[in-house]
């Protein structure tokens, strides 16, 4: 069994974890390798039983339309949020007719906190279904489980893993503003190194180097993104176990990891 053969049953196994098995064109994907591998020299090494592969959810086109009409709206009442993307089983292909929708939002720098207090409000005002804190996820909720800054795109060393770079690559981007997806995906680089095909066919794709993040210039804003910052800090403290919540994001899951995108189908 030569390096390929083995970076095939690999990627096979970890599948098998959440109960799929990927079609010639996920695995070549999805390939754990740092190395870049046609899809006609993975085809080869197939056996016969990939043909058995689970097929794509029929959910997952009408979740993502809905969100993306959310999205829309959000474009225009939400002039700081520059990118969102589709993350988790929606994301993956595989979602269940009633699992919720993960969501990562960045924002620009020093607008977080003010993004996520008035759009909490919007939500709940406007009685769009989304997640609570501690609750049970219900079918189509909005799951605002991850908030960057644009100056802070680039995942810290312990959030760059297998499953962060699965998620990566898998994420639908539902509003893109100033090629902030295109800038998210060269800030990380690092998610090459576990998944060299599928990251080497996004970014073959977007063509985008790393572009430079503009300032706010609105010091009366910053502070007061500072200011909101501590009230919803000192609000999650309590419920806070493994999450992580800083000024700069906010990684809503319990663990140190983006949701894998197919984690749900375990």
């Amino acid at each position: 069994m030569d390096q390929l053969d083995k970076e095939i049953k690999k990627t096979r196994e970890y599948g098998s974890q959440f109960g799929v098995v990927y079609s010639p064109e996920e695995l070549t994907k999805r390939l754990i390798s740092s190395h870049c591998y046609s899809s006609e020299d993975i085809k080869k090494r197939l056996s016969k039983d990939i043909e058995k592969f689970t097929k794509k959810s029929e959910f997952t086109e009408s979740k993502l339309e809905k969100v993306s009409l959310f999205a829309k709206k959000l474009a225009v009442v939400f002039p700081d949020i520059l990118l969102i993307t589709v993350t988790g089983s929606v994301a993956a292909g595989y979602c269940r007719q009633n699992d919720d929708i993960d969501l990562m939002i960045v924002t620009k720098s020093n607008r977080l906190w003010i993004n996520r207090l008035v759009l909490r409000l919007y939500v709940f005002f406007n009685k769009i279904p989304h997640r609570k804190f501690g609750l049970s996820e219900n079918k189509d909720d909005l799951c605002f489980n991850l908030w960057i800054e644009e100056g802070e795109m680039k995942l810290p060393k312990n959030k760059q893993t297998l499953r962060n770079a699965m998620d990566t690559i898998l994420m639908v981007p539902i509003l893109n503003k100033n090629k902030t997806y295109e800038n998210f995906l060269a800030e990380n680089d690092w998610v090459g190194k576990h998944v060299a095909n599928g990251y080497g066919s996004k970014m073959s794709k977007v063509k985008s180097k790393k572009l430079k993040v503009k300032t706010t210039d609105n010091r009366i804003l910053d502070l007061i993104n500072w200011l909101v910052f501590w009230p919803q800090w000192w609000y999650m403290k309590r419920k806070i176990s493994s999450e992580i919540v800083g000024l700069r994001s906010a990684f809503f899951h319990p663990s140190d990891r983006i949701r894998y995108a197919d984690e749900d189908n375990r």
